[in-house]
């Protein structure tokens, strides 16, 4: 089928309504039909239409199990659905909308506005492709860049080291400051470097669950901070044989930066704290990440997980302020939540929920 125009499918048991839905359309776009769910989703999955209009009262398969079924399908899933049904029921309406449709339009129809609202959505689902393509163009730009850079930041890095090797003791102090500078820079740029290809990879990759636990990968991630730097007085509470379904590898990132930052805030304290445990709550299981570090003021608390946004001097702090920004981004990955509470010079806790 050409795709010069944009394709509707129509899903209805009965002849007599997709008749009239395809001659009020036929003119403007790639009409095909299917006269039960199971046929409209087989239909879908080979020519992949850009909206579906799905009837409610179907047999066997009736529109909101179809609709659910489409919606479970990673192939399928973004595909716009407008049911059109006698069904004019608030309760029906509001059931077709939480189960994933863009409209409800209740029979009979009037032809202006099934026209518009097909019109419509089809042109935020272009609108909504055409930036997808845009982001991800843009994600292989940064992914080019953030790689080839790694190339001339090591030569300058190790240029000057080679200097500072080789001719110390004819290189005057405040020169050997500034080669110092430079190779810190590098340091910070690489770091940086290795943060963006990191959230390119998150951004790019696809979700792989599994059950795990938890609790292991947090006593690893702790046991490798303690050995980094085994002269901090630090106790760690962990809570035992946590369980969470959820991509191993990204939640190991969120850890790692949740973990680390309370290792650092708290670095300051005589006697540091850090507890990772879970509470049941009524919304589901959420985990924290508690420290007894510098915390912060509330009403900041907004930029937490900005890009590059600090909240402290980077000469109390070292880092670039990308952490809890990739954080956020895997937990939002996840259809999750992150939030955090805090108070200044008193510690922070770090909340998220993985459905």
């Amino acid at each position: 089928m050409s795709k010069s125009r944009e394709h509707i499918l129509i899903i209805d048991d009965l002849l007599e309504n997709i008749q009239v839905l395809a001659t009020l359309l036929e003119n403007d776009y790639e009409i095909t039909f299917a006269t039960s769910g199971q046929q409209g989703i087989d239909l879908a999955s080979q020519e992949n239409p850009d909206l579906i209009l799905l009837d409610v009262m179907m047999p066997k398969m009736d529109g909101f199990e179809t609709c659910e079924r489409f919606k479970k399908d990673e192939r399928l899933k973004n595909i716009p659905i407008i049911f059109v049904t006698a069904l004019s029921e608030e309760v029906d309406e509001t059931r077709g909308l939480e189960i994933g449709a863009v409209d409800y339009i209740s029979k009979p129809i009037s032809p202006a506005i099934v026209k518009t609202r097909v019109k419509n959505h089809l042109a935020f689902q272009t609108a909504h492709k055409e930036l997808q393509e845009k982001n991800r163009n843009l994600e292989s730009f940064c992914l080019a860049v953030s790689h080839d850079l790694r190339a001339p930041l090591r030569t300058v890095s190790g240029v000057s080291k080679i200097l500072i090797e080789d001719i110390s003791d004819l290189i005057p102090i405040e020169a050997r400051d500034n080669l110092d500078k430079i190779i810190n820079g590098c340091n910070r740029m690489e770091e940086l470097v290795s943060t963006l290809l990191r959230f390119a990879f998150i951004s790019n990759s696809g979700l792989k669950k599994t059950s795990f636990n938890l609790s292991l990968m947090i006593e690893e991630i702790c046991t490798n901070l303690k050995e980094a730097d085994p002269s901090r007085s630090m106790e760690m509470k962990i809570a035992s044989d946590m369980e969470i379904f959820a991509d191993l590898e990204l939640m190991k990132v969120v850890m790692t930066n949740l973990i680390s930052n309370a290792w650092k805030y708290s670095s300051k304290k005589e006697k540091s704290l850090i507890e990772v445990g879970s509470a049941d709550m009524k919304e589901g299981k959420i985990f924290f990440v508690k420290d007894n570090g510098a915390g912060f003021d509330l009403k900041f608390g907004d930029k937490l997980f900005g890009a590059f946004q600090r909240l402290h001097s980077r000469l109390d702090f070292d880092g670039i302020g990308l952490g809890l920004f990739i954080s956020q981004k895997i937990i939002q990955k996840h259809c999750g939540k992150i939030w955090a509470l805090g108070e200044e010079n008193v510690g922070a806790t770090f909340f998220f929920s993985v459905p």
